[in-house]
């Protein structure tokens, strides 16, 4: 069965015989089943009342079991510090985060879910994980193996940046 990237690499084959167009048919893909997941999630989250950068700080927070700095956030969810303050006061103001007093460092404050932004997340994520689930459910048998590969390819991609940066793509070392 033919899909969109067999036809757009038909197309370069015929517009240009000689260059290799064989890596898009793994990279191409997983830009494509990410930005079409990214979008279908993201509607999911906007119509359970939500957006992606709240539920990713409050699942963050929750994950990470403890308070959080905000320089971590920014980390480990790849987003500025203007754009993580931005989003922390609307948490915030709407009672799902809270500032503590950091205690190794009295001049800053770390940040914390409420009880509210439990009972808020949980019904998002089971039904996030519901919606995504149906989704995979149709690889079937072969789920476990495009699992293994894709950490496979994931790896080489960290990997690759690490030794071309010398960073990290996570500082902190911690999965998100």
């Amino acid at each position: 069965m033919a899909d969109a990237i067999d036809i757009i690499r038909a197309q370069w084959a015929a517009a240009e015989p000689d260059v290799d167009t064989s890596p898009a048919e793994v990279v191409v893909r997983v830009l494509r089943i990410a930005r079409i997941l990214q979008r279908r999630s993201d509607e999911e989250l906007e119509r359970l009342g939500v957006t992606r950068a709240e539920f990713d700080i409050i699942s963050l927070l929750f994950r990470a079991g403890r308070p959080v700095s905000p320089t971590e956030i920014s980390d480990q969810l790849w987003t500025s510090g203007a754009g993580t303050t931005k989003r922390l006061h609307k948490l915030t103001d709407t009672g799902l985060v809270v500032r503590v007093p950091n205690p190794e460092d009295g001049r800053s404050t770390l940040v914390q879910a409420t009880d509210a932004a439990r009972e808020r997340l949980l019904p998002i994520l089971h039904e996030l994980t519901r919606f995504e689930g149906e989704i995979l459910d149709r690889l079937g048998d072969s789920r476990d193996s495009v699992i293994g590969a894709l950490r496979t390819l994931l790896a080489a991609v960290d990997d690759d940046h690490d030794r071309l940066t010398g960073q990290p793509l996570l500082p902190t070392g911690r999965p998100t």
